[in-house]
């Protein structure tokens, strides 16, 4: 069966879930089918003229990037507007445009993990922030004999996940009671009878995002014509996906110092900075993108410092007088660095399904540039 742009959904689905982005945030497929061939894919943080370009000249038919063409409603599709003329291109050239933007950010090994590993941050964990996802509990009774089945499509859809423990659950058994009526079709007993069943109540962690997914993994692998389900919200919260990440660095160094690490490892003209060049810093919290508004967050956290982009001055003045460092590395600058990972991932993905089908980068221009 020829691989389509379906495939690469189902595929960037599991690498960044949409259900993890932001609230209005705009993602996923923004123009093409997702019945067409996949014939190649280019990755880019943007789109642009340059990565349309390189699509039609190595006959690539999508391209994926991290910032939406289309973020808000649009009213019109023009040429004289910036999104409206990419837009307009990128459909008559026939390509598929999909976007991962805050999903993946927040996914586990999306960009701020990868700049964690970039900046040489050691022993990285997720930034509390105060938007950790919601966790629910999921109770489900499940015929006795079935539960193995039940429990599989559940942990696989995303539940039953505890820290770096996966496929986490409890059953107990118990007698479930039941009268079909006349026009039921049981999985077992009579119909207008009260019926009793050997049952197992099945109960699982899921992640908010996750919620829908699992439970209808649930529903399409259970015996029973309606399934009987609980969902309880819990106190706890899922601390895996963040828009942030905070770490340690191996020696603490001054901050002039380990600013001049970022700008050299990011491939930067400069960075600013907020903060005494000489103070030692050895906690090092990122945000890729936009991390200003997160400040006070980072600080509670116990961060010396904040690399991020697209720092205010409200917001630095903010950051000094909570003793907080920071390094405004640019917004692209800070997020370019999931360009290259996400294609190796995409074509490690692809190769499995068409090893004819090739994935390519292209590099975008930076917005500002030093003098």
């Amino acid at each position: 069966m020829a691989v389509s742009v379906s495939d690469l959904m189902r595929i960037m689905e599991e690498i960044a879930p949409a259900a993890l982005a932001l609230p209005e945030d705009s993602i996923g497929l923004q123009a093409g089918d997702p019945a067409a061939p996949l014939k190649g894919v280019i990755v880019a943080l943007d789109p642009s003229d340059e990565a349309v370009e390189r699509a039609l000249a190595v006959g690539a038919s999508a391209i994926v990037v991290h910032h939406p063409l289309i973020y808000r409603p649009i009213d019109r599709i023009v040429p004289d507007d910036m999104a409206g003329r990419l837009l307009l291109k990128t459909i008559r050239a026939g390509l598929a445009l999909y976007v991962a933007h805050t999903n993946l950010d927040r996914a586990p090994r999306g960009v701020n993990t990868v700049l964690a590993e970039v900046l040489g941050l050691c022993d990285s964990e997720p930034l509390q922030l105060g938007n950790e996802c919601a966790q629910y509990k999921l109770v489900v009774f499940v015929p006795k004999g079935h539960e193995g089945h039940v429990r599989d499509a559940a942990c696989s859809a995303g539940a039953g996940v505890i820290g770096e423990y996966e496929f986490c659950t409890f059953e107990t058994q118990g007698v479930g009671t039941f009268m079909p009526g006349e026009s039921a079709q049981p999985f077992s007993g009579e119909v207008g009878k009260v019926n009793r069943a050997d049952e197992l109540r099945l109960e699982m962690v899921v992640s908010g995002p996750f919620v829908p997914r699992v439970v209808e993994a649930v529903k399409q692998a259970h015996p029973y014509e309606k399934v009987a389900y609980d969902l309880l919200v819990t106190s706890q919260r899922d601390e895996r996906f963040s828009l942030g990440r905070i770490g340690e660095l191996e020696q603490s160094t001054s901050l002039g110092e380990f600013a001049s690490r970022v700008r050299k490892a990011l491939k930067l003209d400069s960075v600013r900075i907020v903060g005494d060049k000489q103070r030692q810093v050895a906690r090092i919290a990122t945000i890729a993108g936009a991390g200003g508004t997160l400040v006070s967050a980072v600080a509670a956290a116990g961060a010396d410092a904040l690399v991020t982009g697209d720092i205010g001055y409200h917001h630095a003045r903010e950051a000094r007088a909570r003793g907080l460092c920071l390094i405004d590395a640019g917004h692209d600058g800070t997020e370019r660095v999931i360009v290259a990972p996400l294609a190796e991932r995409l074509q490690a993905e692809l190769k499995k399904l068409d090893p004819t089908i090739n994935v390519e980068t292209v590099s975008d221009q930076a917005v500002f540039s030093s003098l």
